[in-house]
């Protein structure tokens, strides 16, 4: 109620993104004032073939700076929390073969960002371990998922609560507008 001005806005934004020109949108506030409120209003809005996926940064625990992150390839590979290591690789694997690229490098590396992140060691496209992979290499691979997975239809990521962001996380988030 009340924020047409800023669902205005969002659209905008949101067209301008459809037409190939990505956008960073910070929505700010203090808390209850309906923040994510405004963002579910716009998935309403967006046609039914948009992806959007979701983290949210946790306040608390250490090592979570990618959490969010975490949250976004579990919605995108259809991962569920009582999902086994075995499972997880299967459904991470499979949102790999339908990425639209026939480059088995780049491949093998957003495997290992991802598998890393999703703590599993291997993927149908090899096994890396945490050792393995650069934070450089890391944050390359997820924003090239991302870059992929926005080839095959529109995309929309939401983070959410970035105030508990981890400056790594941040830092990520920056580079995922470099093309």
């Amino acid at each position: 109620v009340g924020r047409e001005q800023e669902l205005a806005q969002l659209w905008e934004l949101w067209e301008q993104a459809a037409a190939g020109e990505p956008q960073l949108v910070t929505v700010l506030g203090p808390p209850g004032i309906g923040k994510s409120r405004l963002v579910v209003e716009l998935s309403h809005l967006v046609a039914a073939d948009v992806a959007m996926f979701w983290g949210r940064c946790l306040p608390y625990g250490e090592g979570n700076t990618y959490w969010p992150v975490t949250e976004i390839l579990k919605d995108a590979a259809g991962i569920l929390s009582d999902d086994d290591p075995g499972a997880i690789s299967r459904k991470l694997g499979a949102v790999l073969e339908s990425l639209p690229t026939d480059d088995r490098g780049e491949l093998r590396t957003v495997a290992a960002a991802l598998s890393n992140l999703l703590g599993v060691a291997t993927t149908p496209e090899g096994t890396y371990s945490v050792e393995a992979i650069s934070q450089a290499e890391l944050h390359w691979g997820i924003r090239r998922f991302l870059e992929l997975e926005s080839a095959q239809r529109p995309l929309i990521v939401v983070f959410e609560d970035l105030h508990w962001a981890e400056p790594t996380l941040l830092e990520l988030i920056r580079s995922l507008l470099e093309c």
